[in-house]
């Protein structure tokens, strides 16, 4: 059955206040004006019918202030879904009005709300004036709040689970029950929670009346009672920071639910029909609730996840959450024009692909740490230091990862170097710094921020910004972040190192005076100017092969060796495992170099022969490599390699696999060869070997140890390079290719150059 009385609810009115002009005349106290107070388009409230006049001020702003009070409060009677218009009328001659000030909304918005509220004129024009309204709800008896609590009790503990409408019943009487256990766990419950849990108390009882078939709206009461239960759980609710925003943000949200449950009942019995077809409005309404609670959940969510390890910090505090303090500007078009002249690189293909190499159970004794937990809830620095080959990239990547995962909105950014060519994208100061200001920037949900407007419109957007200016923009985007997080991966390897570490001092000078919450993270090789600077900022500093002893690495080697060596019997295993473990030196990557030599031998002979003579050290290591390859491919290899340690650019497999079709040899100067082209572009992964890595079609050199050991005087004269001989050698073969294609679509030589480029038939 459904039930055809009305829910109503009391409320105390006791003060209207206006401030403001909302007249093309300047008001005076001569003037005449009255408020009119509608619920649900009946007037309940008219202060010219009671004779009462508004009491006319002058503000200490200048502003004109009418006020309304009510000495004896004037109780208002609504039911959750009711609309209040709000009326400010001006007398005018012969009993004539005149609307000059009107405001319209949900009751569930305006209780207990303190904020000034728009007015519009009688077109629906906005005006300048603002309205403040005292409206608190009756506040119900502790006894009746008992009384009612008990039967809710009995009756969610007999409901049966298998019918709609006392499904969409039992939810919401959970829901009540869950709002009656905050408010009795704070000393001071917020009034919108009371009044959310007086409002669900009225459409809890319409709804055991009416059959609920709408799945929209048993869904919304299922979300309800979720987001109840996650503010229900959340720990030591009084002492979190900002948690009373939250509750009344629930409280409010709450009110909102309850609100559309009653607006759908209304209409179950107007249509005198247990289905109705739910309005477009009202389904928007519906669905914007439904994310509203979701948003909701996901804070309470974030708060319960990190209070269990807060020992009662202050979580605001711990979490660096990105407060709406940035001050933005909403144009998408203008933000589109500055973010490509910004023209910022993304690294995070550096950090996917270390986080790929990431081995199960790895890099948890860092995560796990007392150090790195204490980075994460306190401002400061931390320096990850370690030899080539160590692990920092993927300890650096674990650590965004682990950062992002426990709140996407934190106001964090990172930046992975990488010296394996010459992009100077991913190599150059300037370019991190663009890195941190996009990724920050986009941070700020609301719009660009107006520092990052104000460097735009300064160079007029065709010009660039100097390195300082960006360094003021960025500080001046992270001064308004409550905590900032920043994780630079390899130092080491950008070519400018030197200014990154003069911008790293003056960021911590600002972190220390306080006036930026800085949580900064640094990967790199111990370089002795690195080591000199970091040392004297006084950086937290973990070395990652005396921490690595080895638990990373011993976990490493016994899955590989369990899944690649199957074939070999347990003892060869064990050797195997002995051998790599003492020669590791805390290096994953001599360690990885050294397994993937042993899975090519094809006897228990020759792993023995191979473990007695393991090279020391990456670059007797990267020697062997090179020793291994035929004679009749080192030109391959070297313009392979040459090429990838200079390129400018992200290569494409079969891109420089089209290298080799220019035979820079020949006697009469470079000569464009079809034959040479490979059949498989792939090929050059074996004759490069594990010098090379390739991921999603790109390929470069596999570590920057690799471009260091070519460039060295230790290598081999056959792979021996330098950067000059190697643009010249990409310059000589790109003109080739050139001319070539030029002549292919011409159908003729280009004769001036026929002296210096020739083409072989195939």
């Amino acid at each position: 059955m459904q039930s055809n009385q009305p829910l109503l609810l009391s409320a105390t009115l006791t003060r209207i206040k206006v401030e403001g002009d909302f007249e093309k005349e300047k008001p005076t106290a001569k003037r005449q004006y009255f408020v009119e107070f509608q619920v649900d388009d009946k007037e309940v409230v008219n202060s010219k019918k009671e004779t009462k006049v508004a009491k006319s001020t002058n503000a200490e702003s200048g502003e004109f202030v009418l006020t309304w009070e009510w000495e004896a409060d004037k109780k208002v009677w609504f039911s959750p879904s009711s609309t209040i218009t709000i009326r400010i009328c001006r007398k005018r001659a012969r009993l004539l009005t005149s609307v000059v000030g009107l405001h319209t909304g949900k009751v569930v918005d305006l209780l207990e709300n303190d904020t000034l509220l728009d007015l519009t004129d009688k077109k629906g024009d906005a005006i300048s004036a603002k309205m403040k309204m005292d409206l608190s709800r009756v506040s119900e008896s502790d006894s009746n709040i008992k009384t009612f609590m008990e039967k809710v009790d009995a009756d969610v503990s007999r409901l049966p689970s298998n019918k709609a409408v006392v499904n969409t019943a039992s939810t919401l009487g959970k829901a009540l029950q869950l709002t009656k256990n905050i408010m009795d766990n704070l000393a001071h419950a917020h009034p919108i929670l009371k009044a959310s849990w007086t409002v669900l108390s009225r459409v809890y009882e319409a709804v055991q009346a009416t059959d609920i078939q709408d799945d929209s709206i048993r869904e919304l009461a299922d979300i309800l009672r979720e987001m109840l239960g996650a503010a229900n759980a959340a720990p030591d609710l009084p002492v979190i920071a900002d948690t009373t925003n939250i509750l009344e943000e629930v409280s409010r949200q709450s009110l909102q639910i309850a609100s559309l449950i009653d607006e759908y009942t209304k209409l179950c019995y107007a249509a005198r029909t247990l289905k109705i077809q739910i309005s477009d409005d009202l389904k928007s309404r519906i669905d914007g609730s439904k994310k509203s609670c979701a948003d909701l959940l996901g804070k309470f969510d974030r708060r319960v996840a990190i209070g269990s390890n807060s020992q009662g910090k202050d979580i605001k505090d711990r979490l660096g959450r990105v407060e709406n303090t940035v001050t933005t500007i909403k144009d998408d078009q203008l933000a589109e024009k500055i973010y490509k002249w910004l023209s910022a690189p993304d690294s995070s293909r550096n950090r996917n692909e270390a986080l790929d190499k990431r081995q199960a159970d790895t890099c948890s004794w860092f995560l796990d740490s007392e150090q790195f937990h204490g980075w994460i809830e306190n401002p400061g620095f931390l320096w990850i230091k370690g030899k080539a080959g160590c692990g920092k990239s993927i300890l650096c990547a674990s650590a965004v990862d682990k950062v992002l995962k426990s709140d996407a909105s934190l106001g964090t950014a990172y930046f992975f170097f990488d010296g394996r060519d010459s992009q100077k994208e991913l190599q150059a100061h300037d370019k991190c710094i663009r890195s941190l200001i996009s990724q920050f920037s986009h941070k700020c949900s609301d719009g660009i921020p107006t520092a990052l407007v104000d460097l735009y419109r300064r160079c007029g957007g065709h010009q660039q910004p100097s390195i300082r200016e960006l360094q003021d923009t960025l500080q001046d985007i992270l001064k308004q972040f409550t905590h900032v997080y920043i994780i630079i991966d390899a130092l080491d390897e950008c070519t400018e190192h030197e200014k990154t570490l003069k911008w790293i001092d003056e960021i911590t000078e600002t972190q220390n005076t306080g006036a930026l919450r800085l949580h900064l993270m640094v990967t790199s090789r111990p370089l002795p100017n690195i080591e000199t600077v970091l040392g004297k900022i006084g950086a937290g500093c973990v070395d990652v092969g005396e921490a690595t002893e080895n638990p990373d690495i011993s976990t490493f080697i016994e899955r590989e060796v369990t899944s690649k060596f199957e074939r070999w019997n347990e003892k060869t295993q064990e050797d195997i495992k002995t051998a790599i473990i003492q020669g590791a030196d805390g290096s994953f990557r001599w360690v990885s170099l050294q397994l993937g030599a042993l899975a090519k031998c094809l006897s228990p002979h020759e792993v023995k022969t191979q473990l007695a003579r393991l090279p020391k050290g990456l670059d007797e290591t990267y020697k062997r490599i090179l020793a291994t390859i035929d004679r009749d491919y080192i030109h391959d290899t070297r313009v392979f390699l040459q090429w990838l340690a200079f390129s400018k650019r992200p290569m494409e497999v079969t891109e420089i696999a089209e290298a080799v079709t220019v035979d820079l040899e020949s006697e009469d100067g470079p000569v464009y060869k079809a034959a040479r082209r490979y059949q498989d572009p792939r090929g050059i992964l074996l004759r490069c070997s594990s010098l090379v890595t390739e991921s999603q079609g790109t390929i470069k050199l596999s570590h920057f140890s690799v471009k260091e050991y070519l460039l060295s005087v230790d290598v081999e004269t056959n792979f021996s390079i330098s950067e000059e001989d190697a643009h010249s050698m990409i310059a000589q073969i790109s003109i080739v290719h050139h001319l070539h294609s030029t002549q292919q679509s011409t159908g003729s030589p280009i004769w001036h150059l026929e002296t210096s480029v020739h083409q072989e038939s195939p």
